[in-house]
């Protein structure tokens, strides 16, 4: 039982660790839950956000340079919700 405790706290760590290496975002989601609706910062990318409607993710991307500013819900040359690691 001790053992099966630790594999499972050790890929938890591991799987907190590979969300952290790609963005340190303050909000990200990774899936649209119920009831969610709305545009929002990608766990994947300071550059892109996801927009869901009914459940249903769709990842997008900004354009050229910009990145997601999730305070405003709008693609933008500077964010403070957004950094990369």
């Amino acid at each position: 039982m001790r053992i099966l405790l630790i594999i499972v706290v050790i890929f938890a760590f591991l799987a907190l660790i590979d969300a952290q290496a790609k963005v340190k975002a303050k909000t990200c989601i990774t899936k649209c839950t119920k009831n969610m609706l709305g545009y929002f910062q990608s766990c994947d990318s300071c550059e892109a956000y996801v927009t869901c409607v009914f459940r249903v993710k769709y990842d997008r991307k900004c354009p050229g340079t910009l990145k997601w500013n999730d305070k405003t819900k709008e693609c933008d040359f500077i964010t403070p919700t957004c950094e990369k690691i």
